[in-house]
C-alpha cells in the first residue's frame, strides 16, 4: 500500500510481518483498517468502507472489538491486535504501536468468544504430520505410516499427542480429524506437496485454518527443548511420550507457533498426556458421523444428537468430558466398573444427588478461569 505519510509506514512495516492477519490498528478510540484487509473486514462486519488518499479503510470502537472479532473469527480471518505502545498525549511524533496479540479460531481463550463459539466441546489447535516407515514401498497401498498428533485447548490447558503406525494414513487421519474436530491446523510446509492429503483437506477440513511451517520446525530434538522449556522438567519420561519422537516433534512445533508467531503465553501448561489406541475404542469417520453421536447429518450442529439426549450436565467441563467419553468409549472393564460404581452410588442417594447438582449448578468453568489466571486475562 503506497503512502508516504509516517503513520501509514508505520501501518506497512507492521502489516508486512502479518500479512496473513487482518490487522487492527489502534488510533485513538478506533481499531482501523486498511486496504485489503478493510474490503474483506467490511464485508464481513457489515460496516461501511470509506476511502483516504484512495487507500480503502473501516474501522470500529476499541471497547467493542469482541463482537466484531467473533465475526471474523468465525468467518475463517486471523486477527492481529496492534495497539499504541505509549500514551499519545506525551509521545513525541508518531505513537509507538504493536501488535500485542494474533487471535485465531484455534487459540480463542476470551469467555464471550468462547461462549458464542460453543462451550460443550474443546476448542484444539492441532499439529498434524505423517511419517513413512518404508520410503522404498513401490505402491502406497503397501506402504505403512506413522501418524503424530498434538493437539492443544489454550483455554483449559488440555494439552494431548498421539503417535502409531496406521495402515490406511489417510482413512486415519480422517477419523482423528473428525473426532478431535480441531479449529485450526499446524502442518509441515513438505505436505504442500502430498495431492492426496490435500485433497482430503480441501473435502473434510474446508473451513478449518492451515497453518504451514518449515519441516525443520518439527524436528524431536527441537521438540524436546522447546517441551522441556515449557513444562518446566529435565525429563519427559514422567509423561510417558519419550519414545515418541514424531509426537514429541509436534508438541515443539505447536508450543513454537504459539509462542514465537501468536506471541501467546503458554506458561499455565503444566502437563502434556499421551493418547493411546489401547485405551478406547477406534470410532471411524463413518460411524460417528451416520450414530449422529455429538452432531447431526441434516445440518451438521449439535441438536437431536446422542450428546445432546445424554447431556445433563451441569457446567461446561462435565458437558467436554462428556463429549470426550462418547467420542472414546473405554475398553478397560476395571475402568468401565468404576465408572458405573459411581453412578450406582449417586443413583441410589437421591438426596445427595440433588445437593451435589445444586453445587455444580453455581460452578464457574473453573478450568477456562484458572487459564485465563495463568494467563493474566481473568
Amino acid at each position: 500500500m503506497e503512502s508516504t505519510t509516517p503513520m501509514m509506514k508505520q501501518f506497512n512495516d507492521i502489516k508486512d510481518r502479518y500479512c496473513d492477519e487482518i490487522l487492527f490498528f489502534r488510533m485513538g478510540d478506533f481499531y482501523e483498517m486498511f486496504g485489503e484487509d478493510a474490503e474483506k473486514a467490511s464485508k464481513v462486519l457489515d460496516i461501511t468502507l470509506t476511502k483516504r488518499n484512495n487507500i480503502p479503510m473501516c474501522g470500529i470502537p476499541h471497547h467493542a472489538k469482541e463482537n466484531y472479532l467473533f465475526k471474523l473469527i468465525k468467518a475463517g480471518y486471523k486477527v492481529a491486535i496492534c495497539d499504541q505502545l505509549e500514551d499519545p498525549s506525551t509521545a513525541k511524533g508518531i505513537v509507538k504501536r504493536g501488535v500485542t496479540e494474533v487471535i485465531t479460531p484455534g487459540t480463542l481463550i476470551d469467555d464471550r468468544l468462547l461462549d458464542q463459539m460453543g462451550q460443550s466441546q474443546n476448542n484444539y489447535i492441532m499439529a498434524l504430520q505423517m511419517k513413512a516407515k518404508s520410503p522404498t514401498a513401490s505402491q502406497e497401498s503397501d506402504q505403512t505410516y506413522t501418524l503424530g498428533l498434538a493437539y492443544l485447548d489454550l483455554s483449559t490447558g488440555d494439552f494431548m499427542v498421539y503417535e502409531d503406525d496406521e495402515n490406511n494414513i489417510y482413512q486415519a487421519i480422517t477419523d482423528r480429524l473428525y473426532q478431535i474436530s480441531p479449529k485450526e491446523l499446524i502442518l509441515p510446509e513438505s505436505l504442500k506437496e502430498n495431492q492426496a492429503f490435500q485433497k482430503l483437506l480441501a473435502k473434510d477440513q474446508k473451513e478449518t485454518i492451515k497453518n504451514y511451517l518449515a519441516d525443520y520446525r518439527f524436528d524431536p530434538k527441537q521438540g524436546e527443548s522447546i517441551l522441556l522449556e515449557s513444562l518446566k522438567v529435565t525429563t519427559l519420561k514422567g509423561f510417558g511420550i519419550e519414545k515418541k519422537p514424531l509426537a514429541i516433534g509436534l508438541a515443539g512445533s505447536l508450543l513454537y507457533y504459539l509462542k514465537e508467531i501468536q506471541l501467546r503465553d503458554v506458561s499455565h501448561l503444566s502437563t502434556i498426556h499421551s493418547i493411546e489406541k489401547s485405551q478406547s475404542m477406534e470410532l471411524n469417520e463413518s460411524t460417528l458421523r451416520n450414530l449422529e453421536l455429538t452432531s447431526n447429518i441434516q445440518d451438521g450442529t449439535g441438536k437431536h444428537t446422542f450428546l445432546s439426549a445424554l447431556n445433563k450436565c451441569k457446567t461446561s467441563m462435565g458437558s467436554r468430558k462428556l463429549r470426550r467419553w462418547i467420542l472414546q468409549p473405554l475398553l478397560n472393564a476395571a475402568l468401565i466398573k468404576q465408572r458405573q460404581e459411581i453412578v450406582s452410588f449417586f443413583f441410589h442417594d437421591g438426596n445427595l444427588l440433588l445437593e451435589t447438582q445444586n453445587y455444580l449448578d453455581r460452578l464457574m468453568d473453573v478450568e477456562r478461569l484458572l487459564g485465563k489466571i495463568a494467563l493474566n486475562k481473568a
